[in-house]
C-alpha cells in the first residue's frame, strides 16, 4: 500500500468510530457513568490480541442497551494483518493461517496495512446454519473452500487502537470495512439492538445453537465478563433405550444409557448414549428396570455395527426424555442430560427421519426443571456454585475447570490411578484462604475411594481419584491443585517413581533451570537410567524417574539425596540441597525430600493456585532444551497443546521397566 492509502485507513478508522458513537446516543443516553469511547492511536501492532470470551446464561438479558448475534458453531479466529500479511490466530493463539488459506486470501484483498479482526470460521449447510462437525471433515480433508469467516469485531485498525471504544461503533466501522467485499468468504455479523427474548426463540425455532448477547456501550477486554454473554438453545427428545454400558470407578448402577430411534422404514438406529442426569438412587432404580429387560443380543443389526463394544442390550421397551444441544451430521445426540422415563409413551413411537432433522417447537422452550441456580452437572457430578469465579484474572469458574478436568481425563487419570492424594483447597479460588488436605473426612464425596494407611498415630484414611466422577467431585470440593504421592497400589511402601524438584531462586535466568534439569539427566544417563521431565506450573521442573517398585522409601530417599548431592558437589556455585534461604540465594535448591513416605508431587496436567490457572504439563527434552517454562500452560491452552501434539512427551513411562544398579545400591548401603 502507498503512504496515502494509510493515511486514507487511519482516517477512515478515526472517523468510522467516531461518527458511530455519536450515532448511538440512542442506547443509555442518560447514563453519566457510561465508559467514555475513543480510539487511541498507538505505535505498534500487538502480536496477539486476547479475545473476549462470554459467560453462559439460561436466558438472554432483558431492556435495551444490549446488541444481540447468532452464536456460530465453528473455530474462534482473530486475523492480525501487519505490513499486508495475514495471519489467523486460534483463541489460544495458534498460528492456523495454513489451515485456511481462502480466508486469509480474502482479508489480504482488502488491502490493509494494519489491523486485528475478531470472528468465527463455519461451514455453513444449505439452510444456513453452521455446522461444526461439516467444518470438521473439511479439515481432515484439508480442503476449507467453504469456509468463512463471519467478523463481528474491530479491534485494531492502521494504526489505532479501537479496544477502548463502544462495541455498537466498532461493529459500524466494521460493517463499513467490509460493504465493498463481495466474495462471499468475509461477511459481517449482523446484529439486532434490545429484543433479545424474540431473538433468541426465533433463533430456537429454526435450529441454531443460540444467540450472543453484548452490551453495546462496553470496550473490548480480554477473558470473561457479564458484557458478553452465550445463551444456548436446548432441545428436548424422546429416545427408547436399548442398552447400557459398565459404571467406571466408584459409580454404581451403569455408565451410559445406550439409545436408539426407529428410522422412517422400522429400522432401529443407534442414537448415542446418556451419562449425565442421574443421581445414585436413580442409577440403582434404573438398572433394577434395566436387569429385567436384559437380552444377549443388539435389537437390530444397525444397533450392533454403531454401538460400542462390550455393550449390555435390553428390549426396547422404556422410553427416556432428554435435553440436548444438537443432533450430529452422523444422528447422535450432543451433550445430552437424562430428564426421566416417559411412562406415557412406547418405544415402538419414537420415530424420526434424519433426513428431515429434528424441528423444535414454534412455541419458546421451557426450561427443564431440576436444578437449584447456580449449579451444574458434569458426568453425573454435580456442582454447587458452579458460576463461582476461581481464577478472576480470566473469569475462570467452577464450572470452567471441571471442563479443563473433563477434557484431559483421559490424560490425568491414568496419573492418578492408585496414587494417595494430597489436596490443595480453595473454595472461594486462589485468591482467598487455600488449606492442604490429606486424610478422608465424612463431607468427602463418596465418588472418591478411600484406603486405610499405617502412620505413627494409627491407621489414616487416605483418598484416591481414578474415575472422572471423583476427579470432578475434587472439583466440587473446591481443590485446586492435585498432589500424588510416589508410590501406587498394590505396593504402597515401595515407590515407583523418583521426583527430582528444581527450585530456583527468584532473581535466576530460566535458562539455568533448563540447564540444571539437563544436567541431572545426564548423570542418571551415566548409571544408565532413562528419565522424564515435567513443567510444574509454579517455579520450577521436576526430573521424573521411573522404577520398578523393588526399594523401600528410605532407600529411595537416600538414593534421591545422594545424586541431588552429587549434582552440588559438581557445580557448588549453581545449586544446593540446603533449606536454608541463605544457602538457596542465587541458586537452584534440589528438593529431594519429597521421596519420603507421605511425601507427594504435583501430578502432571493438575492445575496449580495462581494467576490465570497454569497447568502442569509432562515436556519433550527437546522442549526443555528450547526452553519452555514451568508456566507454559493454562487450563485454556493444554486442550489444543494435546490435540496438535504429534507424541505425548511421556509415551512409555509407565512401561518402563529399569531399577538402581545394583553396584550404586551398594555403595550408598541401600538394601
Amino acid at each position: 500500500k502507498k503512504p496515502a492509502a494509510f493515511m486514507h485507513q487511519r482516517s477512515f478508522a478515526a472517523d468510522a468510530v467516531w461518527n458511530s458513537n455519536k450515532k448511538s446516543s440512542s442506547i443509555d443516553e442518560g447514563s453519566e457513568n457510561k465508559p467514555k469511547p475513543h480510539a487511541k492511536l498507538v505505535q505498534s501492532l500487538p502480536r496477539f490480541v486476547a479475545p473476549q470470551l462470554c459467560r453462559p446464561e439460561d436466558k438472554p438479558p432483558p431492556g435495551p442497551g444490549w446488541v444481540h448475534e447468532i452464536k456460530f458453531d465453528g473455530y474462534r479466529m482473530l486475523a492480525r494483518i501487519a505490513g499486508g500479511d495475514v495471519t489467523l490466530l486460534s483463541r489460544n493463539g495458534l498460528d492456523w493461517t495454513d489451515r485456511f488459506p481462502q480466508v486469509a486470501a480474502a482479508l489480504a484483498r482488502l488491502g490493509l496495512g494494519a489491523a486485528v479482526l475478531d470472528g468465527e470460521i463455519v461451514h455453513l449447510r444449505p439452510d444456513g446454519v453452521s455446522s461444526f462437525a461439516a467444518l470438521k471433515d473439511d479439515l481432515s480433508r484439508g480442503d476449507t473452500s467453504a469456509a468463512i469467516y463471519m467478523l463481528f469485531d474491530l479491534i485494531h485498525l492502521e494504526g489505532f487502537d479501537l479496544s477502548g471504544a463502544r462495541l455498537d461503533a466498532r461493529k459500524r466501522a466494521l460493517e463499513q470495512l467490509l460493504a465493498d467485499t463481495g466474495d462471499g468468504v468475509l461477511r459481517f455479523s449482523e446484529h439486532i439492538e434490545g429484543r433479545g427474548d424474540d431473538f433468541f426463540h426465533s433463533a430456537c425455532r429454526m435450529r441454531l445453537e443460540g444467540i450472543i448477547a453484548k452490551r453495546a456501550d462496553a470496550p473490548y477486554r480480554p477473558g470473561r465478563s457479564q458484557d458478553w454473554l452465550k445463551v444456548k438453545c436446548q432441545a428436548r427428545e424422546e429416545l427408547a433405550v436399548i442398552g447400557w454400558t459398565d459404571p467406571a470407578g466408584t459409580r454404581q448402577g451403569f455408565g451410559s444409557l445406550l439409545l436408539g430411534y426407529y428410522d422412517a422404514d422400522g429400522v432401529l438406529q443407534f442414537a448415542g448414549g446418556v451419562g449425565t442426569g442421574f443421581d445414585e438412587a436413580m442409577l440403582r432404580a434404573l438398572r433394577r428396570r434395566l436387569d429385567r429387560l436384559a437380552v444377549k443380543a443388539p435389537p437390530s443389526v444397525a444397533i450392533a455395527r454403531a454401538a460400542p463394544r462390550r455393550a449390555h442390550w435390553v428390549k426396547p421397551e422404556l422410553v427416556a426424555e432428554l435435553r440436548f444441544s444438537e443432533w450430529t451430521e452422523d444422528g447422535r445426540l450432543r451433550h445430552p442430560v437424562f430428564l426421566g422415563l416417559r411412562e406415557d409413551k412406547t418405544a415402538r413411537e419414537v420415530v424420526r427421519d434424519p433426513r428431515a432433522g429434528t424441528a423444535l417447537p414454534a412455541d419458546p422452550p421451557q426450561p427443564a426443571p431440576a436444578a437449584p441456580r447456580g449449579t451444574a452437572e458434569i458426568a453425573g457430578v454435580r456442582l454447587s456454585n458452579a458460576d463461582k469465579v476461581l481464577y478472576p484474572e480470566d473469569g475462570i469458574t467452577k464450572l470452567d475447570l471441571a471442563r479443563y478436568y473433563e477434557a484431559v481425563s483421559a490424560y490425568i487419570l491414568p496419573e492418578l490411578a492408585g496414587r494417595p492424594l494430597t489436596l490443595l483447597r480453595g473454595p472461594e479460588g486462589y485468591r482467598g484462604q487455600c488449606f492442604f488436605q490429606k486424610h478422608a473426612t465424612n463431607a468427602v464425596p463418596e465418588t472418591l475411594r478411600r484406603i486405610e494407611l499405617v502412620e505413627k498415630g494409627g491407621n489414616t484414611t487416605y483418598l484416591i481419584a481414578d474415575a472422572l466422577p471423583a476427579l470432578l467431585s475434587l472439583v466440587q470440593m473446591g481443590v485446586l491443585e492435585i498432589h500424588v504421592w510416589g508410590a501406587r497400589e498394590p505396593q504402597l511402601e515401595k515407590p515407583d517413581r523418583v521426583v527430582f524438584d528444581f527450585d530456583p531462586d527468584t532473581n535466576l535466568a530460566w535458562e539455568r533451570v533448563s540447564e540444571a534439569a539437563l544436567a541431572l539427566r545426564g548423570l542418571l544417563e551415566e548409571i544408565g537410567l532413562d528419565c522424564f521431565v515435567k513443567a510444574t506450573g509454579g517455579k520450577g521442573l521436576h526430573v521424573v524417574l521411573p522404577l520398578r517398585p523393588r526399594l523401600s522409601w528410605d532407600g529411595i530417599k537416600t538414593f534421591a539425596k545422594a545424586m541431588a548431592q552429587d549434582l552440588a558437589d559438581r557445580h557448588p556455585s549453581a545449586f544446593t540441597t540446603s533449606l536454608a534461604k541463605k544457602a538457596r540465594s542465587g541458586r537452584i535448591f534440589i528438593d529431594y525430600l519429597r521421596n519420603q513416605r507421605s511425601a507427594t508431587a504435583i501430578a502432571a496436567y493438575s492445575t496449580r493456585a495462581r494467576a490465570h490457572a497454569p497447568v502442569a504439563a509432562p515436556l519433550s527434552w527437546e522442549e526443555v532444551a528450547a526452553g519452555v517454562r514451568s508456566d507454559a500452560f493454562t487450563t485454556a491452552t493444554m486442550g489444543e497443546r494435546l490435540r496438535r501434539q504429534k507424541r505425548d512427551p511421556w509415551h512409555g513411562i509407565a512401561e518402563v521397566k529399569q531399577s538402581l544398579p545394583a553396584a550404586l545400591l551398594r555403595k550408598l548401603k541401600v538394601e
